[in-house]
This record gives C-alpha cells, sequence and structure tokens, in this order.
C-alpha cells in the first residue's frame, strides 16, 4: 500500500483491540522479571493527517477491571517505509489537539494524588482530567510537550497493525526507539 491508500483506508472506519492486549511496562515485578499492563485501543481518523484514539488500561489480563481511560486526539505525521512488512511505514502521533485522563479506580487515585510535581487539581473518579501541555509526572508528561510516539503503521486486508512494545518497556518516545516488530491488529469496527 502507499501512504495514500492508508489513508483512505483508516479514514473507512473506526478500529479497535480484538481483546484486552498486553504489554510490557519498564517497572519490574518483584522477581525482577518483566511487569506487563493490559489495555484496549480505539483508533479513528477523522481527516487524512489526524487522529483520536481511546485507550483503556485494565488490571486484569481479560480486561474486566478497567483503571483508567485516556482520550488522545492529535496529528499524525508519515515517515518513510518501514522494513517489517511490504507496505508498512513509520508513522508519528502527535496528541497535540486533546488529552484527557479519567481515573476509573480509587486506590488508583489514591496513589496518584500522593504523587508529587503534578500541575492538576487532585485526581477524582470518573472525572476526565485535561492534560494537554501539563506536567504529569506519573504519565510522563512535561509542560509545553505534548504527548508524542513514533510508531509503525500496516494494513493487511481488514487489520490495522502498529509496532509492538520494547520487551524492556521502552516507551516510543523518539526515533530511535520506534518499534522494530508489529504487535496484535486492530480489526475494522463500524463508523462512529
Amino acid at each position: 500500500m502507499t501512504i495514500n491508500e492508508i489513508i483512505t483506508e483508516i479514514r473507512s472506519a473506526t478500529w479497535v483491540s480484538l481483546s484486552a492486549e498486553i504489554r510490557p511496562n519498564s517497572a519490574q515485578n518483584i522477581n525482577g522479571g518483566a511487569k506487563f499492563s493490559y489495555c484496549s485501543r480505539a483508533f479513528s481518523f477523522p481527516a487524512d493527517d489526524e487522529f483520536n484514539l481511546k485507550f483503556v488500561n485494565y488490571a486484569d489480563p481479560t480486561g474486566a477491571y478497567p483503571l483508567l481511560s485516556m482520550n488522545l486526539a492529535g496529528h499524525i505525521q508519515f515517515g518513510k517505509k518501514h522494513p517489517i512488512a511490504m507496505g508498512a511505514f513509520e508513522i508519528d502521533y502527535t496528541a497535540d489537539i486533546a488529552f484527557s485522563i479519567t481515573i476509573l479506580d480509587k486506590k488508583l487515585a489514591g496513589a496518584l494524588n500522593a504523587a508529587a510535581g503534578t500541575e492538576l487539581d487532585p485526581w477524582e473518579i470518573n472525572v476526565a482530567s485535561d492534560v494537554l501541555g501539563k506536567t504529569v509526572p506519573a504519565f510522563g508528561l512535561r509542560a509545553g510537550q505534548p504527548f508524542k510516539e513514533y510508531d509503525l503503521i500496516y494494513i493487511h486486508h481488514d487489520f490495522l497493525f502498529n509496532g509492538m512494545r520494547h520487551l524492556d518497556g521502552r516507551s516510543f518516545d523518539s526515533p530511535k526507539n520506534r518499534p522494530t516488530n508489529l504487535q496484535i491488529p486492530l480489526i475494522k469496527a463500524a463508523l462512529l
């Protein structure tokens, strides 16, 4: 696929997780091994250079216990072809239009409220907090710097693939940390 064909395809639907996805995380468990988190994603692309993402983080691998949800909106920028698959490209996601976080778990809200350095009012359960352009260390956010990920995109049949998280939990926060493999795909859902 070309970039223009990918744009046409991604704009045709909302793309959702098949089930809760597993992701490595940079923290280690008490035995020093990898720690994992679980999430689901729903992407839409309202314009050729824009994206919307609803990301839900879960406490369990079945997705029964949501901890928080994030709603991001911003711009995409396509880069060069990526060798992982014929028709794969580099893509950068920049959340520069909107970014809110809603805490869905009381214990998580308490832990976040105990953390220092946040420019926000105290977290409340089921209340969205606008974090766009604000310092929120628990989520790696710094004032004046939009959240950005250097990712991959590939479409095969009715599946949309992004990059797989690094096994050591590193984020996609720089071009050198761009993923090198594809993760579990998203499937086409009905248009919004």
